[in-house]
């Protein structure tokens, strides 16, 4: 037998080269396509445990249930200052070491003409002990509760002159530090003065959390009540250490949210990327079975005088399936061998995590899996062909051949796997290029990208000191006050309105509207999903703008508002909502707005509406803006100006952020490259093998057509009419797979239609047709039709 297996070996490396080369590029594509795939699994699954694309910051939501509400109107939340500074403490330490805690809340202070503001909160908890988080306290004040008023020397020049009443009316710049030593009153309660040289965004002192009354509650805002800021890449066993804390000190009177650790659209991009090479690892499969079924095939004759000279049906499967695995298995096992040694390591510059899902025990692991499952398939193969063991069977079978019936089942399914590979592959690039496209002009030219959070700096200051500089922001506005409770929204400029357009569940977005507040008296607004307001309703709010000596409202005015869309949940919004660090890439200028989370309603808006309704527009700059500058020279001023506002912006040039915005696209673009390769590869196999074998059976028939009148060499056109018809039943049938699939199984993923899809889609089928009159063309062109007739 082994004999045989040696003459049957060289046989296949002489008489069929072609196949046999077809045959290597089979086996060594599905061994990297297998290894691929598997490293990829391992890295995804790392990514979404460990959270490598997080979230910024989480929010700590009231319970609506606790809320109340002092003699001003303003809405308090369950939380008091000590429930704060335990959860702080509640928290282990090697995540404690990774946030950091913010929150605002009104307290009774002599620094403002009205007796009340709202305070700044910054803190974090160190081996059990508060600390500022920010500003840098006297030794042992914040964590022993010493009540002292932090106050910067900018604090005191640009905002206490005015306000701060110990030092109205007094020239600041020409007075020693040490005459400003003085004490304020908050909650009744005295705190000394420190002036540090730092910088310190806002009007109000900075005091430790701390020396508050701890039974003081915390101010309700926009439904959460502090922020809770991520420094460093959070775990998941990070973020069950902080929600277990919040049950523990909270109870019900507040909840942590639950977000995506991973962006959704990383998720739904990894998740499109592993089904990609699943497919390609079965179309792999499916060339293999459909080469070795033709290399059986042509030995057919053979295997049945073989039989008559008592060959056993047992002997006759082992010989093959040996011949078969002395090819596979080494082969697979070298491809693994490179795989390690070269290709795994400059993927793992990509997929950091990869490289560490490969060991000894894996490789033979896959190794065995692959070889078990080889085997499966070339005995049923193999059992399939030894079962016609005569010479009349054999010939009887001929006719059986030409119907060709499972091997165009088997190329249909083919060339409809190579097209979902494409559509998955286009969707993939365009979920990466997406997001980057409305603001490619911009961030391509010079200027900064600054984000706030509300309430540092008014925006129609900010207008004001970069006018002579092109802008678009994005500003907090309120509307809708029922019950004495605010809802709030962003209000944008309409250019930045115009740029980027968010999926609607009903009505249109902003810059498709077709009223203002000018011409209508409406101030139109887009609202998000959760919201118990529908397209067309009217909103009117009426509010007192000036009161008598006691207190009394005097006039009124109303504003309203008309729902003109509502927004899907979980859309990208531009916003930059809570972006803790400078932003880095285009992911940085969105936010996710997950009604889950979101027990009111949030509103969008544009500030020329908002401007028009109210008269003014003093609402504070918040999330992302944009200002633009024409040269390299105005951009280096724009800095320095910028930089001022160090402690209210958090600011990027633009020329960062368009570098990193293109490393992050392409780094993506280059895990794409091997897999568009491999599907090349494959289209290439399938569509020269496939036909290859078809001609060869065809030509019988052919010789006959020859005879009948018909020119020899053009009998290869019924090749591509063959292949045409198979091109447009694999796509019909892939696109209702896809369709189907798409709302069901493959809704987590980034697949989508368009014309893009469609393009690129064309072209592959086209090349598949080429690529099928390779063979026939070659086949025809080296056969006489009188020699064909004589083999038959």
């Amino acid at each position: 037998m082994f004999k045989y297996l040696v003459k049957n070996l060289k046989s296949l490396l002489t008489k069929q080269g072609v196949i046999s080369l077809l045959l290597v590029v089979n086996i060594v594509v599905s061994a990297l396509v297998i290894c691929f795939s598997y490293g990829l699994y391992q890295h995804y699954n790392i990514v979404i445990d460990e959270g490598d694309k997080q979230p910024t910051s989480l929010k700590l939501y009231g319970n609506p249930d606790y809320i109340t509400t002092d003699e001003r109107g303003v809405p308090f939340s369950g939380v008091t200052f000590q429930n704060a500074i335990d959860l702080a403490k509640a928290i282990p330490d090697e995540t404690a070491q990774k946030i950091s805690f913010h929150f605002k809340s009104p307290l009774e202070a002599d620094v403002f003409d009205i007796g009340y503001g709202a305070f700044t909160f910054y803190f974090v908890c160190r081996d059990g002990v508060i600390h500022s988080a920010y500003i840098m306290f006297p030794e042992g004040a914040y964590p022993n509760g010493e009540k002292v008023a932090m106050v910067s020397t900018e604090q005191l020049e640009d905002h206490f002159a005015p306000t701060f009443q110990h030092f109205n009316g007094l020239d600041v710049s020409s007075i020693p530090l040490s005459e400003y030593d003085k004490e304020i009153i908050v909650d009744g309660q005295a705190y000394e003065v420190v002036i540090f040289g730092g910088v310190n965004a806002g009007s109000i002192p900075n005091i430790p959390i701390t020396s508050v009354e701890p039974s003081t509650l915390i101010r309700y805002a926009q439904s959460y009540v502090m922020v809770i800021y991520i420094d460093v890449r959070l775990t998941t066993t990070d973020y069950n250490n902080i929600a277990q804390a919040v049950e523990s000190v909270m109870g019900d009177v507040a909840y942590l949210e639950k977000p995506e650790i991973t962006d959704i659209v990383e998720t739904y991009y990894y998740k499109t990327i592993i089904l990609i090479s699943i497919i390609i690892a079965i179309l792999a499969a499916i060339n293999m079975a459909i080469l070795y079924r033709y290399i059986f095939e042509k030995r057919s004759s053979e295997l049945a005088i073989f039989r008559i000279c008592g060959c056993s049906k047992a002997k006759a499967v082992m010989s093959y399936l040996m011949e078969c695995m002395i090819i596979n298995a080494p082969l697979f096992a070298l491809t693994q061998l490179c795989y390690h040694k070269f290709i795994m390591p400059k993927l793992s510059d990509m997929f950091q995590y990869m490289e560490g899902a490969y060991s000894f025990k894996l490789y033979a692991a896959i190794f065995g899996i692959y070889v078990v499952a080889s085997l499966a398939v070339m005995l049923v193969m193999i059992v399939f062909t030894v079962r016609k063991h005569s010479l009349a069977e054999q010939k009887n079978s001929s006719k059986a051949k030409n119907k060709f019936g499972i091997m165009k089942i088997f190329e249909v399914l083919q060339f409809s796997i190579v097209i979902a590979i494409i559509v998955c592959l286009i969707s993939a690039i365009l979920s990466r290029y997406t997001y980057y496209d409305p603001f490619a002009d911009v961030i391509e030219g010079h200027g900064y990208m600054c984000v706030t959070e509300p309430s540092m700096l008014g925006i129609e200051k900010f207008n004001q000191d970069f006018e002579q500089y092109e802008l678009l922001s994005t500003s907090e506005f309120g509307f809708g006050m029922e019950e004495d409770k605010m809802h709030y929204g962003y209000a944008y400029s309409e250019k930045l309105a115009s740029m980027y357009k968010p999926q609607m569940k009903d009505g249109v977005w902003l810059s498709e509207a077709d009223i203002t507040h000018e011409d209508s008296g409406f101030i139109p607004i887009v609202v998000t999903e959760n919201s118990w307001y529908k397209v067309g309703d009217v909103i009117a709010e009426t509010y007192a703008t000036s009161y008598n000596d006691n207190g009394m409202p005097l006039n009124y005015k109303t504003t309203k508002y008309k729902v003109i869309g509502i927004v899907k949940d979980r859309e990208r919004i531009v916003s930059c909502e809570e972006l803790k660090n400078k932003a880095e890439d285009f992911n940085d200028i969105y936010g996710i707005f997950d009604c889950k989370f979101r027990e009111e309603p949030f509103a969008f808006a544009l500030q020329k509406d908002v401007k028009s309704g109210f008269g003014t527009d003093k609402s504070p700059v918040s999330g992302v803006q944009f200002i633009l500058c024409d040269d390299r020279e105005d951009y280096e001023s724009l800095g320095k100006r910028l930089r001022m506002y160090s402690g209210a912006l958090k600011i990027t040039p633009l020329p960062e952020i368009h570098k990193n915005s293109l490393d992050y696209i392409y780094e993506q673009m280059y895990t794409l490259f091997p897999i568009a390769l491999c599907i090349f590869i494959l289209t290439v196999i399938s569509a020269v093998s496939i036909n290859a074998i078809y001609t060869k059976r065809q030509l019988r028939n052919y010789a006959i057509f020859y005879i009948c009148g018909a020119r020899w060499k053009t009998c290869a056109l019924k090749s591509l009419k063959d292949s045409a018809i198979t091109c447009a039943v694999a796509s019909a049938l892939c696109a209702l797979i896809l369709f189907i699939g798409k709302q069901s199984f493959l809704k987590e993923t980034v697949i989508s239609f368009g014309i893009w899809h469609a393009v690129v889609c064309l072209g592959v089928i086209a090349l598949y047709l080429i690529l099928s009159m390779i063979m026939p063309i070659a086949i025809i062109g080296s056969s006489e039709p009188k020699d064909v007739l004589k083999e038959e």
